[in-house]
């Protein structure tokens, strides 16, 4: 016959290896999504597509053929708690998303072409004006695609409080056409605003290929190729 002591730990021995197999048979935590921000401080919860479109990282490939080789696309993108509301506000950056990739690509070129030894009242011009000079010359933007997405911010992933958000993304469509117009009508403005007759000739000279590097640009151009 079996002692008392040895049916206790018999006992104790099975609850164990229940709880254990019970533990066994949860379900795994979720991978985090590829495309979560680096701060890991929400979830999506809901999107209008199952995965995030690949435009929205790589706008060049949005279109093939006689569409791809007459337009340019872009990426705006807003952030709103009411939907409608975030893709609306995505949608009126458009213009703005257009005239600082331009901005950005005229003060790069300027920037190579003098060596880092440009004028200094002609980059900060081109630092504190030039994008919203050219945003008034930009014509023609279209918004085509969209994607949003719910996310859920959580204190316990990091975020300052609780709450949820629409993030949305729009992809922009203009006309080549449209956008070499603009940089010419930017390279005017900025000649015009230098006053020094040397120092004119040689921004001119500068920029004075800009709208043809321009269209030959494979990638769109951010922050990073400044450096």
């Amino acid at each position: 016959m079996m002692k008392p002591l040895n049916v206790l730990l018999l006992l104790a021995l099975g609850v164990t290896l229940l709880g254990c197999g019970s533990a066994s048979r949860e379900e795994p935590t979720a991978a985090p999504e590829a495309d979560r921000d680096y701060d890991f401080e929400y979830k999506i919860i809901d999107s209008s597509e199952g995965d995030k479109p690949g435009w929205i990282l790589n706008p060049f490939k949005a279109d093939n053929g006689e569409e791809a080789k007459k337009n340019r696309y872009f990426v705006s993108e807003g952030s709103q708690r009411d939907k409608r509301l975030c893709l609306k506000s995505a949608g009126a950056r458009a213009s703005a998303e257009v005239a600082g990739e331009i901005s950005q690509f005229i003060k790069n070129t300027y920037s190579e072409a003098t060596q880092g030894d440009g004028d200094e009242d002609v980059s900060q011009y081109m630092q504190e004006q030039l994008t919203q000079e050219i945003q008034s010359f930009v014509v023609g933007a279209r918004v085509g695609r969209k994607y949003w997405e719910l996310r859920k911010y959580m204190k316990e992933m990091g975020a300052s409080k609780d709450y949820k958000v629409y993030q949305c993304y729009v992809l922009v469509q203009i006309d080549k056409s449209n956008l070499n117009k603009a940089i010419e009508m930017a390279r005017k403005k900025i000649l015009s605003s230098i006053s020094d007759s040397e120092v004119k000739k040689k921004t001119e000279e500068a920029i004075k290929d800009a709208e043809q590097k321009y269209d030959n640009l494979e990638k769109p151009v951010t922050l990073d190729d400044a450096a």
